[in-house]
């Protein structure tokens, strides 16, 4: 009987102390995974204040401001036409992060191959010569 009540109290045990999953991964509170989601397609003046265009991870277009707030404390602190620079006081790391344009020059294909731009040769992109 003692055998009985003493392998409960070691089951229900840790149930009632809060223990965490241990194969659960922890939750992401800075939300880096949606933050990779958002696509900026560009930028534009209005008021002579750049306004970034983008998608959210919903697929919704979105107009991004300086000094507004996206999600989970993350700030927009700098637009320009190539990126949105955000930071984050909440402890994450890193505490920056850049929104890249899309459709520039670094940009890669879903297969992790280079985008080649109109007339571009590939031989000519390594730095070979022809002869």
């Amino acid at each position: 009987m003692a055998k009985r009540i003493a392998l409960t109290c070691l089951l229900v045990l840790p149930l009632l102390t809060g223990m965490r999953d241990p194969f659960r991964p922890l939750p992401d509170r800075c939300q880096f995974a949606l933050l990779g989601e958002w696509r900026l397609q560009g930028v534009v003046m209005v008021d002579e204040k750049p306004v970034g265009i983008a998608q959210d991870p919903a697929g919704r277009w979105r107009r991004l401001r300086e000094q507004e707030t996206l999600l989970a404390g993350w700030k927009i602190v700098r637009i320009n036409k190539e990126e949105v620079a955000l930071e984050n006081g909440h402890g994450c790391n890193p505490a920056s992060w850049r929104m890249n344009r899309e459709g520039t020059q670094d940009d890669k294909t879903r297969n992790g191959n280079t985008l080649p731009l109109p007339g571009d040769d590939q031989s000519q992109r390594e730095g070979k010569r022809e002869k």
